[in-house]
């Protein structure tokens, strides 16, 4: 007897059709653009703290890659003296976690991980901007560094 795709695939990873339900359980404010076999879209917005701008944030997850995040209005702002937003890949796509360390796999909802470290990528970005220093940590990569 097989096994039905929508639970579980064969390697463990989590198929699309949950990533979705996921999302649409915890995040209601996120709508889906695109759903496929092994990709997934959202757009929704995220007002990182109290009196912060609201983001609209496109969520593009692709089954063996990791999740890319744009944020599509308002745009991300450079302070003047700046030449890169920290944290950031090529094409602004934000950097939320470190690969190497196995802070996300394809075992994890993007609904319990990814939405919340957009939230607080953009807490500190805000911050960043305020006061021209990031208080998030992390290490530095080079702007072709996603994996």
């Amino acid at each position: 007897m097989g096994r039905n795709k929508y639970f579980r695939s064969n390697s463990g990873r989590l198929t699309m059709s949950q990533q979705h339900h996921r999302m649409t359980m915890l995040h209601p404010q996120f709508h889906l653009r695109s759903l496929r076999s092994n990709i997934v879209q959202w757009q929704g917005e995220i007002q990182p703290m109290p009196l912060a701008d609201t983001y609209l944030v496109q969520v593009t997850y692709q089954q063996h890659k990791a999740p890319r995040i744009s944020i599509l209005a308002p745009r991300l702002q450079l302070p003047p003296g700046e030449k890169r937003i920290p944290h950031t890949f090529k094409g602004d796509y934000l950097c939320l976690y470190y690969a190497d360390y196995g802070e996300w796999t394809a075992r994890m909802y993007v609904a319990d991980m990814i939405v919340p470290w957009i939230s607080l990528w953009l807490a500190y970005y805000e911050t960043w901007l305020a006061i021209g220093k990031w208080l998030g940590g992390g290490i530095e990569h080079s702007l072709t560094e996603q994996k």
